[in-house]
C-alpha cells in the first residue's frame, strides 16, 4: 500500500474536526430497502392485522424488547442495534460534521397539510416513515421519545460480523398495526460529535377517512367504493378521465400487491398520451404500496407530471408529494425526453424557505425503478425524474430520496448516456439522497443531483458497486445561478466505475466547471469515507473551474493508479496522509467494494465506506 503524498489541484485535505465556521441553515431544530421489491410473489396472508394499536401476537412474541423503542430490523442474519450508551464510535471511526445537520423529512405540522403521508394513515395498515437528516456526524442514533404502543424507530446500525451495517428499519418509524386515533410522534436524533440532538415531532391521525385503496386482483371500479374492504381495481378510479376532477382532492392512494397499469384515459381532456397530471388542488399527491406486498406499476406508457397551478388552501402545487413502497417497471421511451416523473412546479419558492412555496417537501422512499432502457433520441431531461428551472431566485426545498433501488435502468444508442439521469432536480435546496443501491444501471450524471445549480446537497451511503458504468456527478454553481451553490457532501459510499472502455472519472465534482465565486452563498464540497475503484487509465476525480471549487477529502480509500485528472490552470499543491490511494493491481476491494485481505485489517472502520467499532 502507498499513500498519496502530493495532489496538484486546489484541494483542501485536512484532519480538522470541524469548527464554528461551518455553513448552517435556518432549519436545524434546537436541542430539547426495497431489495425485495419487484415482480415476485405477493406476501399477503389470510391473517388480518390486529386493530388494537399493538403488534400481532406472533410478531410481538418474536420482537426483542428494547427500552428505548428501537428494534432489530427484520433480517435474521443481522444482530441487534447497539444500545444508546454504546452508539458513539471511537475517535477516528467517524468524521465530525462538516455542515450542521438539517431535518429534511418529516417537516413540522405547521409547514405541512393534514393529508401529508407522515400525518395521515389508514388503520390496520403497517406504517413506515423515514427520518431524513442531511449532513451532521453520521451514523446517527434515533431515540424514541414519544411513540404510541406498537410503534418503534430503528435506533442504530446493526452488527454483521465485525461490521456495523444499515438494517432495514434504521431511521424508520414503523407501527405494525395502528388503530384509529390521533397521536403525538416524537423522535430525537443524536450525532457522533458534540452537535445538540434534533427533535423531530409531528402529529399522526390514523383514520379511514381520506384514503382510497386500489387492488388489481380483487377490486372493482364498478362496484367498489375505494375502502380496504371494497377496493377499486385501477388508477382510473381516482383519475376519472379528467385532470381537474376533484373527487379525491387531498386523498392518499394505497395500492395492494400486484401489477398495476399506470396508464390513464385522456381521450376527453388535453393531457397527452396516458400521462398523469397532478396538482394539489385536484388529484392525490400521496401514493404508496401496502408494506410487505409487491406493488408494481407498469410505466411503459406513462409519465407522472405535476403541473404548475393550483393549491389546497394556501398549499401550492407540487409540494408534499410522497411515493413509497412501489416498483416502477419499465418506462416511456417512444417520445422526446422520456422520463417517469416530470415535476413542472411553479416559481414561488424563494431562497429563504417559506412553507407555502411551490415544489417543496417531496419524498421517494423504498421505491424501485427497473427494466427501463432508453434507445431513442433524448435531450438533457430524460431518465427517472426531471424538474425545469424554477426561474429567478426560486428553489425547491427539502427533497428526500431514501432507500431507492435502480435495477437495469440504462440508455443505449441515440438516447445518449450524458442525457440520461436519475433524480435530476433543478435548483434543489436541502436535498438528501441516502441508502441508494443500483444494479446494472448507467446514468450519464448520477442517481440524484442538481441540474445546473444546487445548495445543501447530501449524498450518504450510496452503493453503486454493482453498476460498473455508474459514476458520481455534482453540479455546483451553473447557468441557473453562478454565485450560489454548495455545500455538497458525498460520504460512506461505494462507487466502482470499472467497466472496460470507460476512461473518465468515478467521481466528478463541480461538473459544470464553474469557478468558485466570491460569494457568501457559495460553500465547499466535502468528500469523506468513500470506497472508490477505477480502472488504471484515468484518475478518480475531476474538478473544474478557475479558481477551482474547494474540495475537502477525508479518509477516502481509492483503488486506482492515478489519483486526479485536474482541469484547471490555477492548481495549488497540498500534502496530507489522511487519504489512501492503492494501485489497481493491489486493490483492497473485492467485486462488491468490500475490503479484503490485509486491507481489511488495516482500514476497516477508519478508511472507506465500511463502518466498524
Amino acid at each position: 500500500m502507498r499513500h498519496l503524498a502530493r495532489l496538484s489541484l486546489l484541494l483542501v485535505l485536512s484532519l480538522a474536526c470541524g469548527d464554528d465556521s461551518t455553513p448552517t441553515t435556518d432549519v436545524a431544530l434546537p436541542d430539547a430497502s426495497p431489495d425485495d421489491a419487484g415482480m415476485g410473489t405477493d406476501s399477503r396472508t389470510d391473517t388480518e392485522p390486529t386493530m388494537d394499536g399493538a403488534m400481532a401476537a406472533d410478531d410481538a412474541a418474536d420482537a426483542p424488547a428494547r427500552p428505548d423503542g428501537g428494534d432489530a430490523g427484520t433480517d435474521p442474519d443481522l444482530g441487534m442495534p447497539l444500545p444508546f450508551e454504546e452508539f458513539r464510535l471511537p475517535e477516528g471511526h467517524f468524521v465530525p460534521r462538516q455542515v450542521d445537520p438539517v431535518l429534511v423529512f418529516p417537516r413540522p405540522d405547521d409547514e405541512t397539510p393534514a393529508w401529508a403521508k407522515h400525518r395521515r394513515h389508514h388503520p390496520g395498515v403497517p406504517y413506515r416513515i423515514p427520518i431524513g437528516v442531511a449532513f451532521g456526524s453520521w451514523p446517527f442514533y434515533f431515540e424514541s421519545v414519544d411513540l404510541p404502543d406498537g410503534c418503534a424507530v430503528g435506533s442504530f446500525l446493526v452488527e454483521d460480523g465485525d461490521e456495523l451495517v444499515v438494517g432495514p428499519d434504521y431511521g424508520v418509524v414503523s407501527c405494525a398495526s395502528p388503530s384509529e386515533g390521533t397521536y403525538a410522534m416524537h423522535v430525537r436524533v443524536h450525532f457522533q460529535d458534540d452537535h445538540p440532538a434534533i427533535d423531530v415531532e409531528w402529529t399522526l391521525e390514523v383514520t379511514q377517512e381520506g384514503t382510497i385503496v386500489i387492488d388489481p386482483r380483487t377490486g372493482s371500479d364498478v362496484s367498489g367504493d375505494g375502502s380496504i374492504e371494497s377496493p377499486f381495481r385501477t388508477v382510473e378510479a381516482w383519475w376519472r378521465g379528467d385532470p381537474q376532477d376533484r373527487a379525491f382532492s387531498g386523498y392518499q392512494v394505497l395500492y395492494r400487491g400486484g401489477r398495476h397499469n399506470a396508464a390513464v384515459n385522456n381521450e376527453a381532456n388535453d393531457v397527452s398520451g396516458a400521462n398523469w397530471r397532478l396538482a394539489s388542488d385536484d388529484k392525490p399527491l400521496v401514493h404508496y404500496g401496502y408494506p410487505g406486498e409487491d406493488v408494481v406499476f407498469d410505466m411503459r406508457e406513462t409519465t407522472i407530471a405535476v403541473n404548475r397551478s393550483g393549491a389546497i388552501g394556501d398549499r401550492p402545487s407540487g409540494s408534499d408529494a410522497f411515493f413509497g413502497g412501489i416498483t416502477f417497471d419499465s418506462g416511456p421511451t417512444a417520445r422526446d425526453n422520456p422520463r417517469i416523473f416530470a415535476w413542472l412546479t411553479g416559481t414561488s419558492s424563494p431562497r429563504e424557505y417559506a412553507a407555502n412555496g411551490a415544489g417543496s417537501r417531496n419524498t421517494w422512499f423504498e421505491v424501485a425503478f427497473q427494466n427501463y432502457v432508453c434507445d431513442t433520441a433524448a435531450g438533457e431531461n430524460a431518465g427517472v425524474f426531471w424538474t425545469p428551472n424554477p426561474g429567478g431566485d426560486n428553489w425547491r426545498h427539502f427533497f428526500l430520496v431514501s432507500r431507492v433501488r435502480f435495477d437495469g435502468v440504462r440508455s443505449t444508442g441515440s438516447c445518449g448516456s450524458p442525457n440520461w439521469n436519475g433524480f435530476y432536480v433543478s435548483k434543489p435546496f436541502n436535498l438528501l439522497e441516502e441508502h441508494t443501491r443500483s444494479f446494472d444501471t448507467q446514468f450519464g450524471r448520477g442517481s440524484a443531483l442538481a441540474k445546473s445549480t444546487g445548495m445543501f446537497m447530501c449524498h450518504r451511503n450510496l452503493d453503486h458497486s454493482q453498476s460498473p458504468e455508474m459514476r458520481f456527478f455534482s453540479q455546483t454553481a451553473g447557468s441557473y445561478d453562478s454565485s450560489s451553490a454548495g455545500p455538497i457532501e458525498l460520504s460512506y459510499s461505494r462507487i466502482g466505475r470499472t467497466s472496460e472502455g470507460r476512461t473518465d472519472a468515478a467521481v466528478f465534482q463541480n461538473s459544470a466547471n464553474r469557478p468558485f465565486p466570491d460569494s457568501a452563498s457559495a460553500f465547499p464540497i466535502y468528500q469523506f469515507r468513500n470506497s472508490l475503484s477505477r480502472a488504471a487509465e484515468r484518475g478518480l476525480m475531476t474538478v473544474g473551474g478557475n479558481p477551482a471549487w474547494p474540495v475537502f477529502v477525508r479518509r477516502d480509500l481509492w483503488a486506482s493508479d492515478v489519483a486526479f485528472n485536474v482541469r484547471n490552470t490555477n492548481a495549488n499543491e497540498a500534502d496530507d496522509d489522511d487519504f489512501v490511494l492503492v494501485p489497481v493491481v493491489e486493490s483492497p476491494f473485492d467485486s462488491d467494494l468490500n475490503l479484503q485481505g490485509s486491507a481489511r485489517e488495516t482500514y476497516l472502520g477508519t478508511f472507506g465506506a465500511q463502518l466498524a467499532r
